[in-house]
């Protein structure tokens, strides 16, 4: 289905609203009838992508070590994930959801 930008920005400020009375990403998305990637799709179309994590919190920027060619990131929850590859480091994430 093709949205309007009226309809788009209307459904983008409901997904909101949503988040913030405490729902998850993936449940406030699943609530208004439209799926996650297409809303994050649609902000960061509209340069605002950093309001759709998941958890509510920034992750900071995955980086590689020039020195080392080790790739690392640091989750919301705090986490620093080192690895060789990004294969390594979803890995590692993975194992992280599973533990919750």
């Amino acid at each position: 289905m093709a949205y309007s930008q009226k309809e788009k920005t209307k459904l983008l400020a409901k997904f909101s609203q949503i988040r913030t009375s405490g729902k998850t990403a993936l449940q406030a998305a699943s609530s208004i009838g439209v799926s996650y990637m297409t809303l994050l799709r649609w902000e960061r179309a509209n340069g605002k992508a950093a309001s759709l994590t998941q958890s509510g919190k920034r992750s900071r920027a995955g980086t590689t070590d020039q020195a080392t060619n080790k790739m690392s990131l640091t989750t919301p929850g705090g986490y620093r994930i080192e690895a060789n590859s990004t294969t390594d480091i979803i890995k590692v994430l993975m194992a992280l959801k599973q533990q919750r």
